[in-house]
């Protein structure tokens, strides 16, 4: 009697085992129905700048600018934010014509720096964006921008950790 029981007990869990799998089987196709990682942005390139304009619109300025280290007029009706990234090609190339372009509109543009290191592929990134931090600390960041991105090639050797040509010292803060 008791194999009996133990029997039927076995069968039991069998077939809770068994329909826990199928409902899992068919759960697990709507699982990649939710959608993740919060709002998406719009796909048309004219809707996704519209958002954009919302977000940067609905905030204040102050907030939007932080600390981040900034060049020309604080009060100018434009903010120009630049999200760069000290080992990118791209925002080396870009540094120069920025540099021109301000030298032109200083009055008019409020240039914002924004740190963008893209870690997964530029690995000196984040040590450039520490170094220009502490080159921030004491009054040394443009200088330094422009050194970092003059020598981009670089990168990864002592310039990043002390510059003594402008006086920052990486560890100095």
């Amino acid at each position: 009697m008791t194999k009996a029981r133990t029997g039927d007990r076995s069968k039991r869990l069998l077939i809770f085992f068994g329909l826990g799998i199928m409902i899992f089987a068919l759960a697990l196709p709507l699982l990649a129905l939710i959608p993740r990682g919060g709002p998406q942005p719009p796909v048309n390139a004219e809707a996704h700048q519209q958002l954009v304009a919302e977000v940067v619109m609905s905030s204040d300025r102050a907030e939007l600018v932080g600390d981040s280290p900034t060049r020309g007029n604080p009060d100018a009706p434009l903010v120009l934010m630049k999200f760069s990234d000290f080992q990118c090609g791209f925002c080396a190339r870009a540094a120069g014509p920025m540099a021109g372009f301000m030298a032109e509109h200083e009055d008019d543009v409020l240039y914002v720096y924004k740190h963008l290191p893209l870690t997964q592929i530029h690995p000196e990134a984040i040590p450039a964006a520490r170094a220009s931090w502490a080159a921030q600390q004491q009054g040394q960041f443009w200088p330094y921008h422009d050194a970092l991105f003059a020598n981009q090639a670089r990168l990864g050797s002592d310039l990043s950790r002390d510059c003594p040509r402008f006086g920052v010292r990486h560890g100095a803060v």
